[in-house]
């Protein structure tokens, strides 16, 4: 139980990284996926 709540927390964290990037990317680098990719 308790490994299945730290795996979904960890899955939120991993969520959100990913959307502080996108932010990022849309607001201050339009060509940062780009690079990425």
């Amino acid at each position: 139980m308790f490994i299945a709540l730290a795996f979904l927390s960890f899955a939120d964290f991993i969520q959100l990284e990913f959307q502080v990037l996108w932010y990022y990317s849309l607001f201050y680098d339009p060509f940062f996926l780009s690079t990425i990719i």
